[in-house]
Formats: C-alpha cells, structure tokens, sequence
C-alpha cells in the first residue's frame, strides 16, 4: 500500500484517507480548483479535515475500473493489439465479454445517418483498449467501487 501525502494528490483520481493510520470515512478526490472533496454518500462535499489535521493524514489511491458495457457507442477511444504497441485513435463499438481475446470492437470512423455509414461494415476488434484522454469519464462509467 503506497502511502501519499495531500501535496501529491492528483486531480481525477480518488483516494481512501487514514488519519494516525485509522481508515477514515469516504472517498477522496481534488477538484479542479485544488480542494480536498469526499463522498460518503450520494454526493461530493467539501471534506471537513482541518489544515493541522493534514499533516497526520495519508491517502491511498483507489485503483477505478471502467465498466464497458456502460461506455456509450461513439465514444473516442484509444486502441492497441499488444502489450508494447502504440494507442491508434478509433471510436469504440461494443464489448465482447464472450470473445477470449480481441475484446474491444471499435472503428476508425463513425456513424453517418447522411451516408448511411454504420460503423460495423468495417470494423475491428482489438485487445486493449482505454478511453481517449480528451473524454471526461462520467463516474457512471465505472465498475462499483467495493468497500
């Protein structure tokens, strides 16, 4: 377990806090504007550590898996079919959870109700996939977090 301090939190990941090494309620994020949120319910709340707290707290990162039967057709993804190979651009198609090993099937266009394009004619299915840096995930998209 990687331990981290608030300085080196990073915007868009989330976190677990132990304050004297005790498990604290919630899960942690940093905004934007750099501010410490929690959830510990349905929404996110400014946290309501104190600054002389801080120097007592650690956090941890907790590790969010996308769920891809949520993620839209469309979606601008990132492609690859081995572990070193280079990410291509494509828009992502479906998942097949039935499939071993080419999981993701995606296209290098998408669909064109003016064509009449459908992004299946010429599609390919590839081994890894993510999301493209230039889409905001939605925390829908996410696989529930286990406590």
């Amino acid at each position: 377990m990687n331990k981290i301090k608030i300085q080196d939190l990073q915007v868009g990941k989330f976190y677990r806090a132990f304050y004297k090494g005790v498990e604290q309620n919630g899960v942690f994020k940093v905004g934007n504007s750099g501010r410490l949120f929690t959830c510990t319910g349905l929404e996110w709340e400014n946290s309501l550590f104190y600054y002389n707290e801080m120097f007592d707290v650690t956090f941890v990162e907790i590790k969010r898996e996308i769920d891809w039967s949520k993620v839209p057709r469309g979606t601008k993804v990132q492609v690859k079919d081995r572990e070193g190979g280079k990410w291509v651009n494509k828009y992502f198609i479906k998942y097949e959870s039935s499939k071993e090993e080419y999981l993701f099937q995606v296209n290098k266009w998408q669909d064109d109700d003016y064509t009449g394009f459908n992004m299946e004619q010429y599609s390919n299915f590839y081994k890894y996939c993510r999301i493209h840096p230039s889409v905001e995930i939605p925390d829908e998209w996410y696989k529930e977090v286990k406590e």
